[in-house]
């Protein structure tokens, strides 16, 4: 079965036991302590590449990429414990260069799926992480960009014009339902002020999990299953009134952005799909 969207709907089978539950309980909290292990091992790796002679650049691009391989081991680990499994279409890492990546919002996991996907991406990182003894040297090899940096637009368009590709979750944080949609204007800004085009993915969570104030040990009643979508690059001037003021291009797109997820997740749509399951 590929979609689990109405939980009470499933045959009694499908169910979870209890001791089934309490194993996926156990298996995510030693998950979420293989994370808490995984940066002090990274941060322990990083020091031996920046003392290797090669440029800057390569560093860079040999930090994303022990950090995208990281995320998909987590991620396959969690997938060998059963504890979820995941679809991305197309089954390919994403290809543009020099684009904004946006995505919904749904689980603490979505910005792991996505390292996975697509080597050459620079993230948006809470100001928190530069400060983190673990996390520091991570974000600062992989020539991130923190969220309260004064030359933020000037560090974003650098990045781009370099061919990577940003990443920004245009909610700020997960959300609690599926069509919540609360997205802020942040990824339109950046967009506009940088003319740079949009990779929208769409990320379904059935049954949700992982969610913003959710205890680790509130599992479903299923192993959720994770689907990534890359749809249509959307090609931002076409979206906007390139005559009006700058904060109602912003109101523009940021419209066109939340119309464009909204019919993939609501639950008349959700229901379509599971019929055609």
């Amino acid at each position: 079965m590929d979609n689990y969207n109405n939980i009470e709907s499933l045959p009694l089978g499908a169910k979870s036991h209890p001791a089934n539950t309490l194993y996926r309980a156990l298996g995510t909290a030693l998950c979420y302590a293989l994370f808490g292990l995984g940066a002090p091992v990274v941060s322990i790796i990083l020091p031996l590449i920046s003392i290797m002679p090669v440029s800057p650049s390569q560093k860079k691009q040999w930090t994303r990429a022990i950090i995208s391989k990281s995320c998909m081991f987590y991620l396959n680990t969690m997938k060998a414990l059963s504890l979820l499994t995941y679809s991305i279409k197309p089954t390919a890492t994403i290809a543009p260069k020099g684009k904004i990546i946006i995505a919904n919002h749904p689980s603490l996991l979505d910005a792991f799926f996505i390292l996975g996907m697509c080597n050459n991406l620079c993230c948006i990182t809470k100001s928190t992480l530069w400060k983190n003894p673990f996390t520091a040297l991570i974000v600062r090899m992989a020539d991130y960009i923190p969220n309260n940096c004064e030359d933020f637009i000037q560090q974003a368009q650098k990045r781009l014009n370099n061919g990577e590709n940003i990443l920004i979750f245009p909610e700020g944080t997960r959300n609690y339902y599926d069509d919540q949609l609360d997205f802020k204007r942040g990824a339109a800004n950046l967009a506009i002020l940088t003319e740079s085009d949009i990779v929208p993915i769409l990320i379904k969570c059935t049954p949700r999990a992982m969610q913003k104030g959710e205890k680790f040990y509130s599992i479903p009643a299923i192993a959720p299953l994770f689907s990534f979508d890359v749809l249509k690059t959307i090609e931002t001037k076409k979206h906007i009134k390139m005559d009006s003021p700058k904060t109602l291009q912003y109101r523009q797109l940021t419209r066109y952005l939340i119309d464009l997820y909204r019919p993939h997740l609501t639950k008349t749509e959700l229901l379509k799909s599971s019929d055609a399951a």
